[in-house]
C-alpha cells in the first residue's frame, strides 16, 4: 500500500465530503475505511495550524495528534504539541499527560510532564 501525508489525507477525505455531501459513514465506506479513521482524520483539521505543521514535519505523529486534538482550546494544544516535540514524549506519553490536563482543567502539559 502507498501512505499519504496524515495531514493531506485528512485534507482530502475533508474535501470529497465537501464535494459530494458525504456524511462520515459514506467518506469511510468510498475511501476503504472505517468510520472512525475518517473521524480521526478529521479531528486533525481542528488541530491550530502550528501543531498540524509539527505533523506535517513529521516531529509529531499522527497518534501524539489525535491524543492533543482531545484537549480543550487551541493554547492548550499548541503548548502540549511544543512540550511532546522538546521533551521527545512518546504517544502513550501524550495520552496520558492529556487525559491528565482534561480532568484537572487549570493544569498545564507542563505542569503534568
Amino acid at each position: 500500500p502507498r501512505f499519504y501525508p496524515v495531514m493531506d489525507y485528512a485534507r482530502g477525505i475533508r474535501e470529497i465530503m465537501d464535494e459530494y455531501g458525504l456524511t462520515q459513514e459514506e467518506a469511510a465506506k468510498s475511501i476503504g475505511r472505517s468510520r472512525p479513521y475518517v473521524a480521526n482524520a478529521l479531528r486533525l483539521l481542528k488541530l491550530p495550524e502550528n501543531v498540524q505543521k509539527l505533523v506535517e514535519e513529521k516531529q509529531l505523529s499522527a497518534g501524539h495528534a489525535r491524543a492533543i486534538a482531545g484537549l480543550s482550546g487551541s493554547a492548550l494544544q499548541q503548548e502540549a504539541a511544543e512540550k511532546a516535540v522538546s521533551e521527545g514524549w512518546s504517544v502513550r506519553q501524550m495520552e496520558k499527560i492529556c487525559v491528565e490536563t482534561e480532568k484537572k482543567p487549570k493544569r498545564s502539559p507542563i505542569a503534568l510532564a
